[in-house]
């Protein structure tokens, strides 16, 4: 199979998306062709193995937090974290790749892959907050960032109840009473919010890696300036614990949950 035929099957479901967004399309790009050259070095290459890997990385990623590392090397070691927890982004993408050219997916595979969706965040902000907390920080600020941790898996599971939620509707079971018209539901959604509010979530929800990019930042001005880099943390978590907090308990609730599939 040639490169072209190769990307076409494995991006089939993904082409609206990487037509809507840049940074999602080079990620794609660069995933695609690790996918291809995977498969050509090992062809009996299967997703579940590349998802596998995510959650040895996930772990590795936790258990360096654990090392006593002086300060230079603790600063760097958080770089190198925020790094690898980059590159789960990636092989995510990958495994999906794998499965559709290979046309091999399995229940158990599908189980793997939603556990690294929801202990991803977890670590996420561990490694964040650990970082700062181990430089110096304050401990309640590291058990926020935690409480924050524990939101954003919320949120991730609200997204799976949603297909669970879909399913009762299908069958005509129950009546939802806060069930809210397709119509309606489609045209808020076609609607998009103005750029001040992405550029919010974007920052404030970590699935995206723009906020893995931050801190990226941030831990590298910790080096020369830990006060600043501090306080761009708290920032960046009191914000994100008031969005994840409204998206959770208000916004996902009324408009995430109740869907019927058109």
């Amino acid at each position: 199979m040639d490169f072209n035929t190769f990307r076409q099957i494995a991006h089939k479901p993904k082409e609206s998306k990487k037509k809507s967004d840049a940074f999602y399309r080079v990620e794609r790009n660069v995933s695609v062709r690790i996918s291809w050259l995977l498969l050509k070095i090992f062809p009996w290459l299967r997703p579940t193995m590349v998802t596998i890997v995510s959650i040895l990385v996930l772990l590795f990623v936790f258990l360096l937090s654990f090392v006593d590392w002086e300060f230079s090397t603790r600063i760097y070691i958080g770089i190198f974290q925020l790094v690898l927890l980059y590159s789960i982004t990636i092989l995510d993408k990958i495994d999906g790749e794998v499965a559709r050219v290979t046309e091999y997916c399995t229940q158990k595979g599908i189980y793997y892959d939603r556990g690294v969706h929801f202990l991803y965040p977890l670590i996420f902000y561990f490694t964040v907050g650990h970082f700062f907390y181990s430089l110096g920080g304050d401990i309640r600020i590291f058990y926020f960032t935690i409480l924050l941790g524990l939101l954003t898996q919320m949120r991730l599971f609200f997204r799976e109840a949603s297909l669970l939620v879909g399913d009762v509707l299908e069958r005509g079971t129950v009546e939802i009473k806060d069930y809210i018209d397709p119509v309606l539901r489609k045209k808020r959604k076609e609607k998009r919010p103005p750029f001040f509010a992405r550029l919010l979530d974007y920052w404030s929800f970590m699935i995206y890696a723009w906020t893995l990019f931050y801190y990226i930042i941030v831990f590298g001005i910790s080096y020369f300036y830990f006060d600043i880099s501090f306080w761009l943390y708290i920032v960046h978590i009191a914000v994100s614990f008031c969005i994840i907090v409204y998206r959770v308990f208000y916004t996902d609730p009324k408009w995430g949950l109740f869907m019927r599939k058109d």
